[in-house]
């Protein structure tokens, strides 16, 4: 599996904005999530788009016309949906803009399905006790098996621990990822006896991060959730 795949690293790094309700879902963080449940009275949540299947951009106007067919199987489904636009964070590689739907209620069977009907490599699934992660759909896509749930934690996309569900884990593995700077590769922790508790997580990535910000002792860090 690769930490550091680009294409991962900007699916990890992508904001949702649910446009009609001002709530940006990120990977990850719970805040926008919760609140999008409450407002649909549900437990379970996935975003999901039809844009560019496999990742081959296709003209707009078609990827127009199968995000109106997703739209159309939820709304057929009985599911509430609220349109998003999905877009990478500054300095993310690989970062795109492109429309998406938040649908609410459905199972985690269900979300499978509407990735795979639409060709994605990932969408993103989050429950009241779970926060938002991707999930892989294609075999193989960054090296991980299909139904694979990754997750992030970290100030920004160069220094960041990525956590890893294998399909069928109820616990999930930590990798912390390290970019020195230009002209060096980025280097990768990882966790591979059991899952560490959130302040070892924490440490591992305050290890990488004084190699280039010093950090107080006392200086509160990004805790996984």
């Amino acid at each position: 599996m690769s930490a550091t795949d680009p294409l991962l690293l900007a699916y990890l790094a992508t904001r949702w904005r649910v446009l009609d309700q001002a709530t940006d879902i990120c990977i990850g963080q719970t805040d926008g999530a919760v609140a999008l449940l409450d407002a649909w009275a549900v437990d379970t949540a996935a975003i999901i788009t039809a844009w560019n299947p496999a990742s081959q951009p296709l003209d707009p106007a078609e990827n127009r016309r199968r995000n109106a067919r997703l739209r159309g199987d939820v709304v057929r489904a009985g599911w509430p949906l609220r349109p998003c636009v999905g877009t990478g964070e500054d300095g993310c590689p690989n970062a795109w803009s492109e429309g998406s739907v938040a649908v609410g209620g459905l199972s985690w069977e269900d979300a499978l399905h509407l990735g795979r009907r639409y060709e994605q490599n990932a969408i993103v699934w989050w429950t009241r006790k779970e926060a938002p992660a991707i999930v892989v759909m294609t075999e193989g896509f960054a090296g991980f098996h299909a139904e694979t749930r990754v997750s992030r934690s970290g100030p920004q996309m160069s220094i960041f621990a990525i956590k890893v569900w294998k399909p069928g884990e109820k616990k999930g593995g930590w990798f912390a990822r390290f970019d020195p700077g230009p002209g060096r590769p980025p280097e990768t922790r990882a966790q591979t006896a059991g899952t560490p508790s959130a302040a070892g997580v924490d440490a591992m990535l305050r290890s990488m991060m004084r190699r280039r910000v010093p950090m107080a002792p006392d200086e509160p860090g990004d805790h996984p959730s």
